[in-house]
């Protein structure tokens, strides 16, 4: 039959019968290869094979390509949330699996280019296996295609577990919890995104907005003195970084942190002053003060 089928197409439905008989006896790995062949041949025969999938899932639990199986079956369909169900759980099983299971998101890809699950799914798995970079980029290309932030949450924390200084990672989910007002969260993510070139202007406004709903945000309050010095506004970092060490006197130190090197304007001389008093220095204290009257 084998040989038939190889040499006749046309008979490609025999691959069921040869997948059927290998099955029954417990040869399901050449099972597996004849119905994954049927797919490719004749994608109409995906229910078929979803059927006989779903029984090899029974009989061989262990067995990762019956997992891609049903993968290959779900998507022949247009199932594709089940299809990356079974990706994912295929992909779990080894790092050559993952490695065959993102070649088979990008083929994917082509095919549903409006499908977010297959960008998220892609992004998780890059980042599962270290290239953190391009899996940011995976998830940063589904939220632009309509992902929801929970959806995109759990995968954005692995990369900056393996990456804390992923500035687009930060950048998400500091927008996330910014649109869900979590603003302390916020804050700290968006301080991160400071340090990026031409981010300062459009998060000064978020920084002010949460300031306004909640005056008792020591992560707002670095944030906005972190971009008023940026923007060179000297008075406003002093007055963000005074209400910050009397709100948290233990954050003196990262309040002086911001306030350093203090420049030529007399006000960011005087908040370099006053965060040295808090932090307990009185040499940079005693220093930063004759800046101050000479500047």
């Amino acid at each position: 039959l084998h040989g038939l089928i190889s040499f006749q197409p046309r008979l490609r439905g025999l691959r069921l019968v040869v997948g059927d008989l290998c099955q029954k006896i417990g040869d399901f790995p050449r099972a597996i290869e004849e119905y994954q062949a049927l797919l490719k041949g004749d994608p109409a025969a995906a229910p078929q094979v979803l059927e006989r999938a779903q029984a090899l899932a029974k009989s061989a639990p262990k067995e990762p390509l019956t997992k891609l199986l049903l993968f290959m079956a779900h998507a022949a369909q247009g199932t594709i949330p089940k299809a990356l169900d079974a990706l994912a759980s295929y992909a779990a099983t080894g790092q050559a699996e993952r490695a065959d299971a993102i070649r088979n998101l990008l083929d994917l890809r082509e095919k549903h280019k409006t499908e977010p699950g297959v960008m998220i799914l892609l992004g998780r798995l890059y980042i599962e296996g270290g290239d953190v970079e391009r899996g940011v980029r995976a998830l940063g290309t589904a939220k632009e295609e309509g992902a929801e932030f929970g959806a995109l949450d759990s995968a954005l924390r692995a990369a900056l577990e393996k990456d804390p200084r992923n500035i687009r990672a930060r950048e998400i989910l500091g927008e996330a919890a910014f649109a869900q007002k979590r603003y302390p969260e916020a804050a700290l993510h968006m301080r991160h995104v400071t340090r990026a070139e031409g981010k300062r202007f459009t998060l000064l406004g978020k920084a002010v907005a949460m300031l306004e709903s909640d005056a008792a945000n020591p992560e707002a309050l670095l944030l906005l003195a972190e971009l008023a010095k940026g923007e060179s506004q000297p008075g406003r970092m002093g007055v963000a970084l005074r209400c910050l060490i009397r709100l948290a006197p233990e954050r003196a130190k990262e309040a002086l942190d911001v306030a350093v090197p203090p420049g030529k304007h007399p006000q960011a001389y005087l908040a370099a002053v006053e965060c040295a008093v808090a932090a307990g220095d009185a040499r940079h204290a005693l220093q930063y003060l004759s800046g101050y009257f000479t500047s």
